[in-house]
């Protein structure tokens, strides 16, 4: 899988003098990124970029705002259009690409995994599994939520904030959405990789824990998950690789690790699901006492 490339139209004249440039939106950014105590919670504040994300999934649950400008997303087999206040949720390995539909986008994440939301938020994951919802629409009450989101440290506190977002959702509207094509039952070698992501899995013992032909399997798993068995390792590995960035492994060992080709292989997956490389995140996390993983915010001005 490969992000979205931006590229100038072959059509496209060069500026003249005397002619306005067209605004460029600014580059994707990740501003901040949080880690609760409890490590069980993550809150992200990023810019879009002009390119957007090709199909990718998270091994969470992905609890959004869109800040500032205008989204467009396909998530669950269905394409939404999300401008400023529209609220996003999105299930754990559910693939899904965003693009920017104005110049400059902002946004701010949960990421919630998946025991937490079954064990304190059940009704607000039904919503979502139950309606195949993935948008709301801009909703008064719900920007002072995630004003609060990026202190939510302990789980008590996470548990009450899921709690005031399913009371706000339900009251909100939703976009007229169809059932998504693809199911929610996972696929058996799924199963595998979700067990397995960190041992070298090989194609034949793969393929005994299967029912039916190698490329039987592929094209089921394709239909269940929209990417190749190969690509969707890849991804899930790279998700859990992002823990391993704040306990001094180098790159170059994780990719060995992780049983990527090199690091440079890494980086290009790693990319593709965050939009921004390895190493960048890297340098802008830190551990601090008590609180969890802090990301700086390089445009903040104290």
């Amino acid at each position: 899988m490969a992000r979205a490339r931006c590229a100038a139209s072959p059509d496209q004249a060069p500026s003249e003098i005397g002619v306005s440039r067209p605004v460029q939106p600014p580059e994707r950014a990740i501003l901040r990124w949080q880690v609760s105590a409890c490590e069980q919670i993550e809150f992200v504040q990023a810019r879009m970029g002009p390119c957007g994300l090709a199909g990718h999934f998270h091994d969470v649950w992905s609890i959004g705002l869109i800040l500032r400008g205008a989204c467009r997303f396909s998530a669950g087999g269905v394409e939404y259009h999300a401008p400023t206040g529209s609220v996003f949720i999105l299930p754990p390995y559910e693939l899904h690409a965003c693009g920017a539909a104005s110049v400059d986008v902002a946004y701010a994440v949960l990421y919630v995994e998946a025991a937490v939301m079954q064990q304190q938020a059940p009704r607000l994951a039904a919503l979502v599994h139950e309606t195949a919802q993935r948008v709301w629409q801009a909703h008064a009450g719900v920007q002072p939520l995630f004003d609060e989101a990026a202190h939510l440290a302990q789980m008590s506190a996470a548990c009450r904030w899921l709690i005031a977002l399913e009371r706000a959702l339900v009251s909100t509207p939703p976009q007229t959405a169809i059932r998504s094509s693809l199911t929610e039952t996972l696929h058996p070698l799924q199963r595998l990789f979700h067990t397995r992501w960190a041992e070298t899995i090989g194609l034949a013992e793969a393929e005994l824990s299967l029912v039916g032909s190698r490329w039987h399997t592929i094209r089921t798993f394709r239909r269940t998950t929209g990417l190749a068995p190969g690509a969707y390792l890849r991804q899930l590995r790279v998700q859990k690789s992002r823990r391993w960035l704040t306990e001094g492994h180098s790159l170059a060992d994780i990719a060995l690790q992780l049983g990527f080709a090199d690091q440079a292989h890494f980086t290009r997956t790693f990319k593709a699901v965050y939009g921004v490389p390895p190493n960048q995140l890297k340098k802008l996390l830190t551990r601090a006492p008590n609180d969890g993983l802090t990301v700086s915010d390089p445009e903040r001005r104290d």
